[in-house]
């Protein structure tokens, strides 16, 4: 080694362990979850920009952290919270995502909780039921068609039996008279 210059040893710290975030619904005015005794954890809503949420939340001994969302912040369902924990005497860790999830919808009959998809689905039957009704012969004036495209007289309204439309599309319009 040439004279006057010396080899430094540059420690590296270890890095702290990721937090764990408890996956936060649409509206929540908490974010929680799971760390290092002791830590701080800072979160930020992922956006073009992050967005800080808290910083320096500490975790309690028993493992645990609770940030609250502040005011003019609205978690919507598909954002992104993104944690980074430090611990003493080590380097903040690799930042660990959370997603967003949607509110739980209770169902007003069952009390149970549905999804989307099931709710979507009870829309679609109330839906069908409300475009059932009853033809009176001379008196209601559905048309039905016959291959040429000409409007004509259904048997059901003929002898005034009930009729029902099922749409595919829920927001689908039927016309009668």
């Amino acid at each position: 080694m040439p004279e006057g210059k010396k080899d430094i040893e540059v420690p590296v710290a270890e890095k702290s362990e990721q937090p764990e975030v408890t996956a936060p619904t649409a509206g929540d005015q908490t974010i929680s979850g799971k760390g290092t005794p002791g830590a701080k954890v800072n979160l930020a809503l992922k956006r073009v920009e992050d967005i800080p949420i808290a910083n320096d939340v500490a975790v309690k001994d028993d493992g645990t952290w609770t940030a609250d969302v502040p005011a003019g912040i609205l978690l919507k369902e598909d954002d992104t919270v993104v944690a980074t924990q430090k611990e003493d005497g080590k380097s903040v860790s690799d930042p660990v995502e959370a997603k967003v999830t949607e509110k739980a919808k209770i169902d007003a009959e069952s009390g149970e909780i549905i999804s989307k998809e099931e709710e979507k689905e009870k829309v679609i039957k109330k839906e069908r039921k409300k475009r059932q009704g009853q033809a009176s012969p001379g008196k209601a004036n559905l048309p039905a068609f016959t291959t040429s495209g000409e409007n004509q007289e259904s048997p059901q309204q003929q002898q005034g039996l009930k009729w029902s439309c099922h749409l595919s599309n829920p927001s689908g319009r039927v016309h009668a008279g």
